[in-house]
């Protein structure tokens, strides 16, 4: 059986982290040591990998492992697209992609702008249009969970 992990919110040199006393690049380390113990060869990252300038260091961190990306409200589109690039990248200016693995469609979305454009929803439309079953990645949560986020931006008025 393929084994994946997903890791997602590293938060690699932010201020937050820091603040608390957290050492977000080595706690990252840390997890990526015990994903190399658990010989699994392949990673999605959900987004929020940390300050735009760690980038390039987080990528490398993650060089031997097939991986495959979401972007978070804390990523930038342009930063991260010249670290990361994936062979069935659907947009411009958006990180959303899809393809069959295994069993399964996989489909990855992009809500890093806190939403998802009318240009990703149609396409991702098309792409339930397979008998297989969609596993879907995506950094913000489909259906709310009642978090302050939520509470912040679904439960308006």
């Amino acid at each position: 059986m393929k084994q994946i992990a997903y890791l997602t919110d590293a938060h690699i040199d932010e201020l937050f982290p820091k603040a608390l006393g957290v050492d977000a690049r080595a706690n990252w380390s840390k997890v990526l040591a015990d994903v190399r113990e658990r010989q699994i060869e392949e990673l999605v990252f959900g987004g929020d990998m940390g300050e735009t300038e760690t980038n390039q260091w987080f990528f490398q961190s993650m060089k031997e492992f097939k991986l495959d990306v979401t972007l978070g409200n804390h990523d930038e589109y342009h930063m991260v697209m010249k670290y990361f690039s994936h062979s069935a990248y659907n947009g411009k200016d958006e990180l959303f992609y899809a393809y069959d693995d295994v069993g399964f469609r996989r489909v990855y979305l992009d809500s890093s702008a806190e939403t998802i454009s009318d240009i990703q929803c149609n396409w991702f439309a098309e792409q339930l249009k397979t008998k297989l079953p969609i596993l879907l990645f995506i950094h913000h949560a489909v259906f709310p969970v009642m978090t302050a986020i939520d509470r912040k931006h679904f439960l308006r008025g």
